[in-house]
């Protein structure tokens, strides 16, 4: 059976490609392996950057696609692929525009500047007020009503085991439904849209080899079409530059490997009252640094790509709570879960968490001779309190993989790259299939994860003929 589109994956960018290739009355083959469509979108935060949109122009915000990429290639420090980059930042703001045409509602004070990532200049973040839940309630009814209307066939609970190659030409795909059964469709157009590989950690490992696999378990990130990929000889690359986010607290009851939550480090929400230390005991950066980046490039340079956050009881009564974030939202705060660890002294604190001894004794000393002087040799500038009044604690915390870092390489027209970097024929990619490096490169850009997912899947959907 033939189909003018057919797309492997059912989430952030193959709904909006089958969305728009339906407004085009193309026949759409869907393919999703779960039982329900949507894939990360529902446990996303939804965030978008994008210049020149309706909802700046409302709030008489100028801003424009030249700025938006000229900040961007700066944060990420020219480590990302210019041509991808510029295509999604030149198309981010009609991503948005149709976001609210099809229903989707933004808060009053949106856009704004936030502090999660280095900083724009300007007003460009934004997300849903019902997050990435949102954004698919909004799509889940056009897509039924394009399965009424036969311009979309679903197939649910369908895995893609194979491409169809002839020479360098992709002609079709080879599925396995649920009841086992395998099925061949062919199409001059296919998409590959089916997410990441953070649950695999052999291909992590060999993707990104000086890295140490944290993540959260998400449904989908198995790898399954990058191994796919393998075999057809794609080329897939990006993953030497992964920077894993920081801030995760593993879930050690489950897995070494499997972060269950993630702390808000970030000062300008809430200036730091503890020292992070690494496992030789010693500090090793300004916690209270503005930058993000700064941040997360010093924690991803210790041993294990893991640090540990200490503070006493003073700190403990005194300090405002350490947020708990997961999927985006408030969790509560750290003091009340089973992530803190307390101990009656600090040499208990330092064989419990296997961290050197004397070298944290002489730590703290330290610290607490800057917190009278008012200066350290990192430029910390907030000191509250002394850390000497027991008991004591300390959360252990890791650098974490989100979205896949390394991916199948495409062109600027997302077009699927072989070894030799030449596009095969009739296939394409779009999402966190193509890695997340490929549009940030090194370094974390605001707003860019989300964004280009949904936009390139969408461009995609109104461009292949």
């Amino acid at each position: 059976m033939e189909f003018e589109l057919i797309i492997i994956g059912a989430g952030m960018a193959g709904l909006p490609c089958a969305i728009r290739a339906a407004d085009r009355n193309k026949k759409v083959l869907l393919v999703n392996k779960n039982k329900s469509i949507g894939g990360k979108l529902s446990r996303s935060t939804g965030q978008i950057a994008a210049a020149g949109t309706n909802l700046q122009k409302r709030q008489n915000i100028c801003d424009y696609p030249d700025l938006h990429f000229r900040e961007a290639w700066e944060i990420c420090k020219s480590t990302a692929d210019q041509k991808l980059l510029r295509l999604a930042i030149d198309n981010l703001g009609d991503t948005v525009n149709w976001l609210e045409k099809i229903g989707v509602t933004f808060p009053e004070n949106h856009p704004i500047i936030t502090y999660q990532h280095d900083i724009y200049s300007t007003r460009r973040y934004q997300w849903p007020v019902g997050f990435g839940k949102e954004i698919l309630d909004k799509i889940l009814p056009i897509i039924n009503r394009f399965i009424s209307t036969k311009n979309i066939t679903l197939l649910n609970q369908t895995t893609l085991v194979d491409l169809i190659k002839n020479n360098n030409v992709i002609e079709g795909v080879v599925l396995l439904n649920k009841e086992g059964k395998k099925l061949k469709y062919y199409s001059s157009n296919i998409v590959l849209t089916a997410g990441g590989y953070t649950n695999n950690e052999r291909l992590f490992t060999k993707y990104s080899p000086k890295s140490i696999l944290y993540t959260p378990k998400f449904n989908g990130s198995e790898g399954l079409v990058h191994e796919i990929a393998e075999r057809k000889n794609f080329k897939i690359d990006g993953g030497e530059l992964y920077i894993g986010m920081i801030g995760g607290v593993l879930q050690k009851s489950y897995d070494k490997h499997s972060v269950s939550v993630s702390i808000n480090t970030i000062p300008q929400d809430r200036q730091p009252w503890e020292i992070w230390v690494n496992s030789q005991g010693y500090r090793f950066m300004r916690e209270d640094h503005p930058s993000a980046d700064y941040r997360r490039h010093k924690v991803n340079e210790q041993n294990m790509q893991k640090f540990f956050i200490i503070f006493d009881h003073g700190i403990f009564i005194n300090a405002p709570p350490i947020s708990l974030t997961n999927d985006g939202g408030l969790k509560g705060h750290i003091n009340n879960q089973l992530y803190l660890a307390k101990f009656k002294s600090i040499k208990k604190l330092a064989f419990e968490m296997n961290i050197d001894f004397q070298a944290l004794l002489g730590t703290i000393h330290e610290y607490n001779n800057s917190v009278n002087k008012k200066n350290d040799n990192f430029g910390r500038e907030h000191f509250p309190r002394e850390i000497n009044n027991p008991p004591f604690y300390c959360i252990e915390s890791v650098a974490f993989a989100l979205p896949s870092p390394a991916g199948i390489a495409v062109n600027e027209k997302l077009e699927v790259l072989n070894n030799d970097n030449i596009p095969v024929r009739n296939i394409y990619a779009a999402g966190e299939i193509i890695g997340n490096t490929r549009i940030m490169g090194e370094h974390y850009i605001a707003g860019m994860g989300v964004g280009p997912t949904l936009t390139f899947g969408k461009l995609l959907g109104e461009t292949l003929k």
